[in-house]
């Protein structure tokens, strides 16, 4: 049997605020205030607390039930946005995580997928340059991109931004980060081109 792991109950507790949360939760409400038979949220919140769910899969079984009930008492034009609401919870029922590790993990995850998206318009434009300070060519900077773009590591996608920190590169924080090259200091292209050789 697999035990109801204090990490899923929570899990399982913030999901019941975010169906409340949800803009058609009225409807849930209203169809539990006309009737008396269902199952009502506060009933299901009420055993979550007490630890009355052995499992992730009672507690399931709890709002499946509740579901059905409210399908059962509401109009056929209510029906579709119930069973909307049905498939959202299942949804974000699978996707509380059961272990620390695998918290950690999908927030990884979605961390490296975030970084992948991000992306890095570099501006090949070295005639900006004035000759007598540039030492790198368009062809270093190509390569400067290249090895930017290839960085698929947090930390070192972190030490990138600090370092055009560092040199007053202003980087709003979004998906993408914009780089200018035909804009950073000759000093900044140094540091950047060092440490992408480590």
């Amino acid at each position: 049997m697999f035990r109801f792991s204090p990490l899923e109950r929570e899990g399982a507790g913030s999901l019941i605020l975010k169906l409340k949360e949800k803009k058609t939760f009225f409807i849930l409400q209203k169809i539990e205030l006309e009737s008396k038979k269902t199952i009502s949220i506060n009933l299901i919140e009420t055993k979550l607390r007490k630890g009355a769910y052995l499992s992730r899969f009672d507690f399931a079984i709890d709002f499946r039930s509740y579901f059905h009930s409210c399908k059962q008492l509401c109009d056929a034009n209510v029906v579709l946005i119930v069973e909307e609401l049905a498939n959202w919870f299942e949804r974000k029922l699978l996707m509380i995580p059961s272990s620390q590790e695998e918290m950690i993990d999908r927030k990884m995850k979605k961390a490296m997928k975030k970084i992948n998206n991000i992306d890095f318009v570099l501006s090949l434009r070295s005639n900006n340059y004035e000759k007598s300070n540039q030492s790198y060519s368009s062809i270093s900077v190509a390569k400067l991109q290249k090895q930017i773009k290839k960085l698929k590591d947090i930390d070192k996608m972190k030490q990138v931004l600090q370092i055009l920190k560092e040199h007053n590169v202003i980087v709003n924080p979004s998906d993408k980060v914009l780089i200018p090259l035909n804009s950073l200091s000759h000093e900044c292209l140094q540091d950047l081109s060092l440490f992408l050789k480590e």
